[in-house]
């Protein structure tokens, strides 16, 4: 922002203090003003052109995968999730603010690491773990073989797994993984399609459910076919987000932004 003012000086200094590593200032500076040269001109641009398609695309998905993963719905339909678990609404209240606390204290955890493990591999990590706790869950509603506080502690490692790496390394994503010449338009979209997403989720889910009936043992069943479907789609998230994202780790902007459109 410095640079983009014209206050070279102290975009210079910002530069020199924030970097952990030897760097060329004079060339960092030559690459932020170009970059924001291009800004100037990216108002123009359509997005869904190359060269900017395919990221553009990434970016996306990137926001509908985060949300496939399911965390709207089981943040918001906790307490009906854990009575059709069987638990009473006294207890499933109290759950609900395990959840709560747990993607608090996972969230701070990724903040503390994101950076010393990297967002790619913080990302993967995450996804298949919420893969196997998903699946197990949905497995364990179907079948009856996994019952109780064992449900209970599913759900608690599914939202830990979500908040040390899609709740963080997603935001971070979409705030790097785009040129300067799209960043802001890019971010935006990303952002749309996850909450597009969200609000879909959120509103078929109870529908979902109450098509296998209105019983225990009948919503007990859509609940366990529903979390099943979200395992599956969160696996193909992990295998997109593996095959399509860069890890953006050490890099500064304009280095990523050579990398995703070469």
């Amino acid at each position: 922002m410095v640079s983009k003012k014209g206050r070279i000086e102290e975009a210079k200094r910002n530069i020199e203090e924030l970097s952990s590593h030897e760097i060329d200032t004079e060339q960092t500076i030559k690459e932020i003003q170009e970059s924001i040269h291009l800004e100037n001109l990216g108002k123009r641009i359509n997005l869904f052109k190359k060269p900017y398609r395919g990221i553009i695309f990434i970016g996306i998905f990137v926001g509908i995968f985060s949300q496939l993963t399911g965390i709207g719905v089981v943040f918001y339909y906790s307490s009906q999730i854990f009575s059709i678990a069987g638990f009473s609404s006294d207890s499933s209240m109290a759950q609900s603010v395990i959840l709560g606390v747990t993607n608090l204290v996972f969230t701070i955890i990724a903040m503390a690491i994101i950076d010393k493990i990297g967002r790619k591999k913080l990302l993967l990590v995450g996804q298949l773990g919420m893969v196997t706790v998903l699946g197990l869950f949905g497995y364990g509603l179907i079948s009856g073989n996994i019952t109780g506080y064992w449900l209970v502690a599913l759900l608690v490692s599914y939202i830990a797994f979500f908040a040390a790496s899609q709740g963080v390394v997603v935001w971070v994503l979409l705030s790097e993984m785009f040129p300067n010449v799209i960043r802001a338009r890019g971010a935006s979209i990303g952002s749309f399609a996850n909450w597009v997403v969200s609000a879909l989720l959120n509103f078929l889910f109870p529908i979902v459910i109450g098509l296998f009936g209105t019983t225990l043992a009948a919503q007990q069943l859509g609940m366990g076919y529903a979390f099943i479907f979200l395992a599956l789609v969160t696996f193909i998230g992990f295998l997109y987000l593996k095959k399509y994202i860069i890890e953006t780790k050490g890099k500064t902007l304009e280095q990523i932004e050579k990398e995703v459109l070469c």
